[in-house]
């Protein structure tokens, strides 16, 4: 089958994907995604078109708003906005945005969504351990954007050994793009999208925010912010030759030139959306770190805001949500955004 379908034209996938509304369209959006992603997909009942919304957060921009567009595409292809039925107030657990196992999302709905606002989170634990899921993730960090008709999101991602700090980031950018891509399914905003993450997760994310390539890779939109909660590795070059935990060895490893890579400092070179940089006034390097990669931001023309608290690291996010300092200052920066 594979030598067949690796030879069709461009006429020859008209026919496998003849369910769909604006078949022409397609054809000419979704051609190269089709080769990469359904080439053995038996063609007939809308299974093609079906195919293609399976891998949607990994698709062409133009590929995926044309699925978006064209709505259901036969028997069995259901249209984008109801590939994942939510209903208000409900939870979606373990929603796959990748192949691995690992590469799971849960989505946390408001009572009544209407173009909500978006925050997705990126859990902590030195990217070695972690879950979504865990109390000082979620809570109370739902239910206070629940409260305020926020969609919540929480990602788990790849970790070490199997995945290095840029493929934890390359995870959570298909994470991104796979949240904005259902987002209208959720009554969500696909453009209304802070990414936070505490610890090893504020790294990730804020690595996320300054690397056009990793975002642009996924497929990743336009987002109103980013929200770095008590990052030490902002400047991972600086962390690596000063005196340092062994954790960092295993995330960032011996090679001065991965390190530069895998740090937001070093990949900052055009002015990112705003940033809320939190830091812990009771560890020695973080709000160094933040101050240092608030500076650059601001040359580069860039809104930063660095907000240093005499909470621990754990406090800084376990507690978000809670009436606190973190919380206030979270919420003013999702208000400047818009997001009330």
């Amino acid at each position: 089958m594979r030598s067949v379908v690796a030879g069709l034209t461009v006429w020859g996938l008209s026919v496998l994907l003849y369910a769909a509304s604006d078949g022409s369209g397609l054809v000419q959006a979704c051609s190269a995604d089709y080769q990469s992603f359904c080439q053995d997909v038996k063609p007939g009942g809308g299974r093609v078109v079906a195919c293609l919304r399976k891998h949607l957060a990994e698709l062409t921009n133009s590929c995926r708003d044309t699925l978006r567009d064209i709505g259901p595409a036969g028997g069995d292809a259901p249209a984008v906005s109801t590939l994942i039925p939510a209903a208000p107030g409900s939870t979606l657990r373990d929603v796959s945005y990748g192949a691995d196992p690992a590469q799971k999302i849960d989505v946390y709905i408001p009572d009544h969504p209407d173009h909500a606002a978006i925050v997705f989170m990126a859990h902590g634990g030195g990217w070695e351990f972690g879950d979504k899921a865990a109390r000082t993730v979620v809570e109370p960090k739902a239910a206070y954007w629940r409260a305020r008709q926020v969609i919540f999101v929480s990602a788990n991602y790849r970790m070490l050994p199997q995945a290095a700090p840029l493929d934890q980031a390359a995870d959570l950018a298909r994470a991104v793009a796979y949240v904005q891509a259902h987002a209208q399914a959720w009554g969500g905003d696909p453009a209304r999208v802070v990414l936070m993450g505490h610890s090893a997760g504020a790294h990730l994310v804020s690595l996320i925010t300054v690397d056009p390539g990793i975002v642009s890779a996924a497929g990743v939109q336009p987002w109103l912010g980013t929200v770095s909660l008590d990052s030490a590795a902002l400047d991972v070059p600086t962390l690596m030759q000063a005196r340092h935990l062994p954790l960092y060895d295993r995330a960032f490893g011996k090679d001065p030139a991965a390190w530069a890579t895998a740090s937001p400092y070093q990949q900052l070179k055009t002015r990112p959306v705003p940033m809320l940089l939190i830091c812990s006034t009771e560890r020695a390097t973080s709000c160094d770190s933040a101050e240092h990669m608030a500076a650059k931001i601001a040359q580069l023309g860039g809104k930063v805001t660095v907000k240093p608290l005499a909470r621990s690291h754990m406090q800084i996010n376990a507690d978000v949500g809670a009436d606190n300092e973190e919380t206030t200052a979270i919420g003013d920066f999702l208000h400047t955004l818009g997001v009330g």
